[in-house]
C-alpha cells in the first residue's frame, strides 16, 4: 500500500509522510516523547506547503499537456490549477494550550501530550487526545510492555497521570464541564470498580502513542481497564500492562479518523467543541486539520494559530508525484 494514497488532501499525506520519515530516527533511539511529539507536528506543518507546491507544478503541468489538444481542456475554476479561493479550502494549526507548568491540569498531571481535531463538515468533526509513551519489547512473547504509571504529582491531588486521564475523558465524552476533573478523579474512589471498569472500556478515542524500535502504536485507556484499581491507590513505582506488537498502528489511527471511522475517534459537534474547548487548552493543546473549508481554526471566540492555509483549488495530492 503506497505511503501517501492517491487524490488525499495535503494535510493528511503531510501527516502519513511525516509519520514516514521520522519512524527511522525513533528506531535509532534518538526521540524521547516530547521529541516525537514536536517531530511529528513541525513535520506536519514544514511539509504540507512543500506539498501543496508540488501538487500545483504537477496540476499545471497535466494543464499544459492538456491545453495542447484542448483549448478548453481546464476552464473552470474548480479544475484549473492554482485558482485562489476567498476562503481557506484546507487548513492545519493550533488552538495554543493555556496552562502554565504549575497548573493542576497540567500534562505531567493529566497526560496528554496534544489533542487532534479533524473537521468532517462545517458543523461536525471528530477528536482524538495522544500522550505518547516508550514502551520496551518483551522478547520471548512478542510483546511490548507498557509502563502507564507517571505520578502523582502535587498539583495532581495524590493522583497519577492515568486517572486524571480518564478524568478528562469523562469530562469531554459526557460534557461535564461544569466540574473539574479534579472533583471527577475525586468521584471515581465511590464508585464500584465493575462500573468504573465499564467506562474506562467505552473511551477508546484517548490513546497512549506507544513506540519502541520504529513502531508507533495506539493503545486506547479502553484497553487498558487492567491497570484501573493500582492507578486509583498509586500502589507500586510502576504500573505495566501488555499490548500486542500488532496494535492498531498511528498510521491506521489517523486514516480511520480522515475516512470517517469513528471506532478511535470521539464524533463532536462545533458547539459542544466550541465548549470544551477552553477546558481542553487548559490540559493540552489542540491541533486542527480541515480539509473541507469547514474554518476549523475559529470556533467560538478562539481563533487558532495557523501553520499552514491554503486556498488554491486544485491543489491535492497526486499519485503521480515522485516524493
Amino acid at each position: 500500500m503506497p505511503i501517501l494514497p492517491p487524490n488525499e488532501g495535503l494535510v493528511r499525506a503531510a501527516f502519513l509522510l511525516t509519520l514516514e520519515r521520522i519512524q527511522p530516527i525513533a528506531a535509532m533511539g534518538l526521540l524521547d516523547e516530547e521529541g516525537l511529539t514536536a517531530s511529528l507536528l513541525g513535520g506536519v506543518a514544514t511539509t504540507a506547503p512543500l506539498l501543496e507546491e508540488l501538487a500545483v507544478w504537477e496540476a499545471s503541468r497535466i494543464a499544459s499537456e492538456q491545453s495542447s489538444d484542448s483549448v478548453d481542456g481546464l476552464d473552470t475554476a474548480t479544475d484549473s490549477p492554482g485558482v485562489q479561493s476567498t476562503e481557506p479550502l484546507a487548513c492545519w494549526g493550533t488552538y495554543t494550550k493555556s496552562g502554565g507548568a504549575r497548573d493542576p491540569t497540567s500534562e505531567t498531571a493529566t497526560g496528554g501530550d496534544f489533542a487532534l481535531v479533524i473537521w468532517d463538515s462545517p458543523e461536525i468533526a471528530r477528536l482524538a487526545i495522544f500522550q505518547a509513551k516508550k514502551g520496551t519489547v518483551h522478547k520471548a512473547g512478542k510483546k511490548w510492555t507498557l509502563n502507564v504509571r507517571r505520578g502523582p504529582t502535587k498539583s495532581s491531588k495524590g493522583f497519577t497521570q492515568f486517572v486524571m486521564l480518564f478524568a478528562n475523558a469523562l469530562r469531554c465524552s459526557q460534557a461535564r464541564i461544569s466540574q473539574s476533573s479534579l472533583s471527577i478523579a475525586k468521584s471515581l474512589r465511590t464508585i464500584a470498580m465493575p462500573e468504573l471498569e465499564k467506562n474506562v472500556k467505552e473511551i477508546g478515542w484517548v490513546h497512549y502513542l506507544a513506540y519502541m524500535e520504529g513502531v508507533f502504536a495506539c493503545v486506547p485507556l479502553a484497553a487498558c481497564s487492567a491497570v484501573l484499581s493500582d492507578e486509583l491507590v498509586a500502589e507500586g513505582a510502576s504500573n505495566t500492562i501488555e499490548i500486542s506488537i500488532d496494535s492498531p498502528s498511528f498510521y491506521k489511527v489517523l486514516n480511520a479518523g480522515f475516512n470517517g471511522d469513528d471506532k478511535a475517534w470521539l464524533p463532536i459537534s462545533r458547539d459542544t467543541l466550541d465548549e470544551i474547548l477552553p477546558s481542553l487548552l487548559n490540559l493540552m493543546p489542540v491541533h486542527a486539520v480541515d480539509e473541507k473549508g469547514s474554518q476549523g481554526l475559529i470556533l467560538g471566540n478562539v481563533k487558532g494559530s495557523a501553520f499552514f492555509v491554503s486556498r488554491l483549488a486544485g491543489s491535492r495530492y497526486s499519485s503521480r508525484l515522485q516524493i
